[in-house]
């Protein structure tokens, strides 16, 4: 899988790592603070995958600490499918598609292709 990024909710500065072979995940550098972390199996869409994206809320790192037992339970997603077309007809290539929660957070994104 790609990433699991550390934010601070609000938004600001945070950072991300890759999960190793078996699922496991460090990420460092993080201030201390609240954070929400992300896993994103399709890295924000440049990796294929059938899993969908978790976040994990409210995640505190104390200086010298690390906060154990983050652990992410990926379900399988669903998929959304279709075609862009020009109002005047014909394909619209590499026009970005994006998918959104009813809470509004961008789920995943694709590119038609070319």
């Amino acid at each position: 899988m790609c990433a699991s990024i550390a934010f601070p909710p609000g938004g600001g500065a945070g950072n991300g790592a890759n999960t190793a072979s078996d699922g496991t995940y460090t990420i460092s550098g993080l201030a201390p603070g609240t954070y929400n972390v992300t896993a994103n199996p399709t890295c924000y869409g440049s990796t294929p995958s059938n899993y969908a994206a978790q976040t994990l809320t409210g995640v505190t790192v104390s200086a010298g600490a690390t906060a154990l037992n983050e652990n992410f339970a990926l379900v399988q997603g669903g998929f959304i499918s279709g075609t862009v077309t020009f109002a005047s007809g014909g394909a619209a290539a590499g026009v970005c598609i994006n998918a959104y929660s009813s809470g509004g957070e961008n789920d995943s994104n694709a590119t038609t292709a070319s």
